[in-house]
């Protein structure tokens, strides 16, 4: 579904390559995107450094944590988004993230 709606485009598909076996994505650009489930073991989590991760839904804390480390990198700055309905907000996000501006500096809260 992701790559239907990512093209075509005027100057062709936006779509290089799609492999579905590793749900990974890549771009006509070079930027390439994975997918992603929670019920993944940690270490799919864990390795190349991302200049976007998104999570929707709260994270597992160990998932939240893995792709935080990836996204830090001088190199990289990256950022790190996570989309949560906040009537979901009953686990560890909103004591450690949402109610601590000390602890995430960096955080945007927002509504829709």
């Amino acid at each position: 579904m992701f790559k239907a709606w990512l093209g075509p485009f005027d100057n062709g598909p936006i779509v290089k390559k799609y492999w579905s076996e590793q749900r990974q994505l890549e771009l006509r650009n070079g930027t390439v995107i994975d997918f992603k489930s929670y019920e993944e073991d940690l270490d799919k989590f864990e390795g190349v450094e991302r200049h976007l991760v998104w999570m929707d839904e709260e994270p597992p804390r160990e998932i939240y944590t893995s792709n935080f480390a990836r996204t830090i990198s001088k190199n990289i700055n990256g950022k790190l988004l996570i989309y949560v309905y906040t009537s979901t907000w009953l686990n560890w996000i909103y004591d450690d993230l949402y109610d601590n501006p000390k602890r995430c500096s960096r955080c945007v809260n927002g509504s829709m």
